[in-house]
């Protein structure tokens, strides 16, 4: 007698319950994972950004808002800051590993960031195609670029005016591509990379200044002190990105422990409901427990048969679980948002879900050992004559 073949018999009798308990355990299932992947994509893609980056330098205005608009270009800038201000305080500072960025137009809505060389050099890149950038109008743009756009490594094209779609163009100044990036981080993969003369340019040199600059400070403590000085003593405002940033991580990880917990409730749910299921089926199907009984089975040989039932259960549970973590990673690319903050390359990776895997197998023993103690305390031989 195969084990396995007598569970999936008992299992697709009751398949109406089964599909049931399954969604319920896969929901719970479904809200750890997808929880986890998202802190996880969201942490790894705010950590690679913000490498080498202690301070950040740019117009007066609201910290969070130039994080957002000049780490991880998300936003509009507060406008521009002095370059003659900002040198002076870079070399007063000693600033480490500094990058000077320049806002510049767009094209088909994906932003022209000037900047110097120290910029690309910090870029976190799987892959290049070409070369960075070595003429004045060359410009290297990201995978989101070069895929929504269609731009090929050679091709011309002129930017529009601001930095959201605009009738305006500069067509007196052309771009070319040099190079298309493939990077870790996703704010990389959706700007057009230039250095700052050909931003300057492109508007007649009519405000040759920095929209921001990012700095790495190696003493601790002066990470803690240059920030609060260069808010005293200059026009400019100083932020730590790194600071900002674990404030919205903290508040995201207390917000995961709330789904986490949603989440656990629906696999106990799950867990009791499988469990008097069993149960019933037990006592239902005592006459065939006792007749294998009867016909030689042992005790290992019922309970073996009773924890395939859970397991199976279990299993497609967790197959469930990953059509609705499929289903979650395809709707990602048509939501903007999730696809400019999260980072997609740690979505599969499947040793996130040892744990909870393991969990719902263990779970699945657990529940299936009640009612083989309990069948193993009914007299099966009056069983099989009531049967």
């Amino acid at each position: 007698m195969n084990s396995l073949y007598f569970s999936w018999k008992a299992i697709w009798k009751r398949r109406s319950s089964t599909i049931f308990i399954s969604l319920i355990w896969a929901t719970g299932l479904l809200g750890f994972a997808s929880i986890q992947r998202l802190n996880n994509g969201v942490s790894n893609a705010l950590q690679l950004q913000l490498e080498n980056t202690d301070l950040l330098l740019s117009a007066k205005g609201s910290p969070t808002r130039s994080i957002l608009a000049n780490v991880f270009h998300l936003n509009e800038p507060d406008g521009n800051i002095l370059r003659s201000e900002v040198d002076e305080l870079i070399r007063n500072y000693n600033l480490q590993n500094v990058r000077r960025i320049a806002y510049g137009d767009n094209y088909n809505g994906f932003r022209i960031l000037g900047c110097d060389s120290a910029t690309w050099n910090n870029i976190n890149y799987i892959e290049i195609k070409g070369n960075l950038p070595q003429k004045s109008n060359d410009v290297i743009i990201g995978r989101n670029v070069a895929q929504k756009t269609g731009l090929k490594i050679g091709e011309r094209f002129h930017g529009t005016h601001g930095l959201m779609e605009h009738d305006h163009n500069h067509e007196t100044t052309f771009y070319t591509v040099s190079g298309i990036i493939y990077s870790n981080a996703p704010s990389w993969n959706r700007l057009i990379m230039g250095s700052m003369n050909s931003v300057w340019r492109a508007h007649g040199y009519s405000d040759s200044n920095y929209t921001a600059v990012l700095a790495r400070i190696d003493n601790p403590l002066d990470k803690l002190l240059i920030p609060k000085k260069i808010q005293e003593e200059s026009s400019i405002m100083a932020v730590s990105p790194a600071f900002e940033v674990n404030n919205v991580l903290n508040w995201m990880h207390q917000s995961s422990k709330i789904f986490s917990a949603i989440s656990f409730l629906f696999l106990i749910t799950a867990a009791l409901i499988m469990f008097f299921l069993l149960q019933s089926h037990v006592k239902e199907r005592l006459g065939d427990y006792a007749l294998l009984r009867a016909l030689g089975a042992s005790w290992w040989k019922i309970a073996k048969i009773v924890l395939w039932q859970n397991i199976i259960l279990g299993s497609f549970a967790i197959l469930l679980t990953y059509a609705g973590l499929a289903f979650i990673w395809f709707g990602q690319y048509t939501s903007i948002t999730l696809d400019e903050i999260f980072q997609k390359e740690v979505y599969w990776d499947l040793s996130l879900d040892i744990k909870w895997m393991f969990a719902c197998i263990v779970l699945s023993i657990l529940t299936s050992i009640g009612p083989w103690i309990w069948l193993q305390r009914i007299p099966l031989h009056r069983a099989l004559v009531d049967s």
